[in-house]
């Protein structure tokens, strides 16, 4: 995934827009920040991020953080190849091995069979973000935000959603073998 939101307007399993559209959880009264995967971006980010503030005339993105940044000079190149889009960069965060969640064939190693490693791995990234994030800009583009016109989230309500479309699209029976 080359970017993502947080805010209403997503709820960090996918990118902007890319959740199912029953679930509702975009907002437009919500300022979107966007965070952007920079690992194997240069000047490109300014066409990518370009096209999230372009798609939907609706959503106001409101910053954007840098996600995964190479070197300062990595940096630089990005922040000068977006400063002529009006959409301010909030941060830029460093790879960092000690933040990635280890993966294994199949998806994601569960945080339950590597509890210590992720406590240490959150607590890595809370400092890593209070360092290279402008938290404060962060606090004024949620506190611009309007009411919020959808229910707060509830883990029961979207397990419950997530069982009923899995149900609806996946078979209960195994098909019948000749």
């Amino acid at each position: 995934m080359a970017a993502t939101t947080l805010g209403s307007s997503s709820d960090g399993r996918g990118g902007m827009g890319d959740d199912l559209p029953s679930f509702g959880s975009f907002s437009p009264a919500a300022p979107v920040l966007l965070v952007v995967d920079a690992a194997a971006q240069g000047r490109s980010v300014a066409a990518l991020v370009a096209g999230f503030v372009g798609y939907d005339p609706r959503v106001r993105v409101a910053g954007v953080i840098l996600n995964r940044v190479g070197t300062a000079w990595h940096e630089e190149i990005l922040r000068a190849a977006l400063d002529d889009l009006g959409v301010p960069v909030l941060g830029a965060l460093r790879r960092d091995e000690a933040v990635a969640a280890p993966s294994r064939h199949l998806g994601l190693v569960p945080v339950a069979e590597r509890e210590g490693p992720a406590r240490q791995a959150l607590a890595r990234l809370g400092a890593v973000v209070g360092a290279a994030v402008d938290l404060d800009a962060v606090l004024r583009l949620a506190a611009s935000a309007g009411p919020l016109d959808a229910a707060a989230w509830s883990p029961e309500a979207a397990l419950a959603m997530t069982a009923s479309v899995q149900a609806k699209s996946l078979p209960l029976e195994p098909p019948a073998t000749r």
